[in-house]
């Protein structure tokens, strides 16, 4: 089922055992630009990634984007329900924010708060941020700093290692996360010789959304 809310509380008896954070995943454009190639937007495996899709857990989805545009909520309903309505395990929270830091790291804690009341194992747990920008304006880098703050978040809690960071708008990386604890520093400091070796590896290959 799909529900719009800002309360847990009235879900907290629904005996879930999987959580699943889509932070800015929502679908804005049907393709993506990468110089001269053009690729089917990934939003929809952003909100219902595939390990969700076949899971055996009951699974909350909670989707947080800026939804106050009414027929853009409307277009991502429905494309989610098309995804879970063979399902019996997942629901789905939708949850409007117009992406402010504040609001969004008061929503996050609001959410860690619920996942330890519902004794979520910490390998059930994933928050994954994809609020990222090709070419980002003076307000928007603003949010650059997202990430850290999730990450701090999620530190001194049970789920330190259950923040995940979408890599962007590149092209080789496009349909792949990382978890930021174990390899955001890493990843930064060999940042170059990781992507060549990822570049050259897979440079014949067709991307895949399954």
């Amino acid at each position: 089922m799909i529900y719009k809310t800002e309360s847990f509380d009235k879900w907290a008896n629904e005996g879930y055992e999987q959580i699943y954070i889509s932070i800015g995943g929502k679908i804005n454009e049907e393709t993506v630009a990468f110089d001269k190639r053009m690729v089917r937007s990934n939003a929809l495996f952003q909100m219902i990634p595939n390990f969700i899709r076949v899971s055996k857990k009951k699974v909350l989805v909670i989707i947080v984007d800026d939804f106050h545009r009414s027929e853009n909520y409307s277009a991502n309903v429905r494309e989610v329900e098309k995804i879970i309505a063979s399902s019996q395990y997942i629901d789905v929270i939708f949850l409007d924010n117009r992406f402010t830091l504040s609001t969004i790291k008061s929503i996050i804690i609001s959410i860690i708060e619920f996942a330890i009341k519902l004794q979520i194992q910490p390998q059930n747990y994933m928050c994954c941020n994809y609020v990222r920008f090709s070419h980002p304006n003076e307000k928007e880098l603003i949010m650059e700093q997202l990430p850290k703050i999730l990450h701090e978040i999620h530190t001194e809690t049970p789920f330190s290692e259950g923040f995940y960071q979408w890599h962007g708008y590149q092209f080789y990386l496009y349909n792949t996360v990382y978890c930021y604890k174990r390899f955001h520093f890493t990843f930064i400091h060999h940042y170059h010789s990781i992507f060549d070796m990822i570049r050259l590896t897979m440079k014949d290959m067709q991307l895949s959304f399954s």
